[in-house]
């Protein structure tokens, strides 16, 4: 079913404009608050070794890790399936461990073009709902700032990643601020510590950053494969992503310590 809504698209440039990416910050809530009838596994895992399989399947094996524009050097120079399935294995433990009471109803993709402000009231409207899953919140949250550090373009040389908005997005303390605001007003609840509350979601963000470029570099290597765009040497993107994820990921483990050293009570 579609339906015409009168509304404005959100470009690349208006959602790194701060007012609008706290808006969307405090939107997100609205959505993750949902109750679908769906599976409540964190869905983003399985959705990378399937995307493996297919790859394998049509006859891809060892990835070469050779960005071309960033200038990320702290990972190895390739890749096998085997170790990638590691990767997707040692990641979603983690998050299994520390994260499994942030699940919720989540996007997965959302990008500018999924983003309408309506025109009669300005309020921000989520579309495209095909990659819609269970997730952890701060995979959703993630997803959308890690996109915002993307220049795209479908050139030669493809997409851009910007590694001052990927190594410390400005937006992501007001985004985070936002939201628990919102989830807590949503909740008619009032938080008995604020602060805690957002640092708590800022660290969710960045310890899911890297697993987004995971993510989105299985389905980039199947492309290349199949020539997805002609002309295009899409599996550049992939090696820039997977860059970004091994330089990322020690930023991860840091997290995912804090956290269970909390949970456990531990030193």
């Amino acid at each position: 079913m579609e339906e015409y809504i009168p509304s404005r698209t959100l470009d690349a440039k208006s959602v790194l404009d701060l007012v609008t990416s706290n808006s969307i910050g405090a939107t997100f809530p609205r959505y993750h608050s949902m109750d679908i009838p769906l599976s409540r596994n964190r869905r983003c895992f399985q959705v990378m070794r399937e995307v493996l399989k297919e790859y394998e399947t049509l006859g891809g094996g060892d990835f070469p890790l050779l960005p071309t524009h960033v200038s990320y050097s702290d990972h190895p120079d390739s890749i096998s399936l085997q170790d990638l399935h590691k990767e997707i294995d040692e990641m979603e433990s983690y998050a299994r461990e520390v994260f499994e009471d942030t699940v919720v109803f989540c996007h997965n993709d959302l990008t500018c073009a999924n983003i309408l402000e309506l025109n009669s009231t300005k309020e921000l409207m989520f579309i495209d709902w095909e990659f819609a899953s269970y997730n952890c919140r701060g995979f959703d949250l993630a997803m959308f700032l890690s996109e915002t550090a993307i220049a795209r373009g479908l050139t030669a040389t493809g997409a851009q990643i910007n590694e001052k908005l990927t190594n410390d997005h400005p937006n992501i303390r007001g985004l985070c601020e936002a939201y628990v605001d919102a989830d807590n007003k949503l909740k008619n609840r009032t938080p008995s510590n604020r602060k805690a509350e957002i640092s708590k979601l800022i660290k969710e963000c960045e310890f899911f950053w890297p697993i987004c470029h995971l993510f989105w570099a299985c389905f980039i290597m199947k492309f290349a494969l199949i020539k997805y765009v002609e002309g295009v040497d899409i599996a550049i993107r992939g090696r820039d992503r997977l860059a970004v994820y091994f330089h990322l990921k020690p930023r991860s483990l840091k997290i995912y310590e804090e956290f269970k050293k909390e949970m456990t009570g531990t030193d």
